[in-house]
């Protein structure tokens, strides 16, 4: 499910001009996330075999992007595996890496469900 508010407030009061006790008004007061933002992530690891590296990643994301609770995030990773050991020193690793994806939070089917109702 895509997030779109940080925060939701309700709020519920009784109408002021009305003698009915059975009428209420909603109020919603929302609070919006950030619609861009971009996010670094750092870590490094050791093996037991002797092997150490680490991985940079950049991540950036874009909420309604096109006016309907999209979320677009694109993610670029960067990492490196060298060893210690001298007879490993050949088979060290380097990695990069890219993903792109968007979350439509809406069902889309090849077919109408919508009814005539003539």
């Amino acid at each position: 499910m895509a997030l779109t508010f940080r925060l939701i407030k309700t709020e519920f009061k009784r109408p002021g001009n009305s003698d009915s006790t059975d009428l209420l008004n909603a109020y919603y007061y929302t609070t919006d996330l950030k619609k861009k933002r971009l996010q670094t992530e750092f870590g490094g690891f050791g093996r037991s075999n002797n092997f150490m590296g680490g991985q940079l990643s950049l991540n950036w994301r874009n909420r309604n992007i096109f006016r309907g609770a999209e979320i677009l995030s694109i993610k670029t990773t960067g990492s490196f595996e060298v060893s210690v050991n001298d007879s490993l020193k050949e088979n060290n690793n380097w990695r990069l890496g890219a993903e792109i994806s968007l979350l439509i939070p809406k069902f889309l089917a090849p077919f109408s469900n919508k009814k005539n109702l003539h």
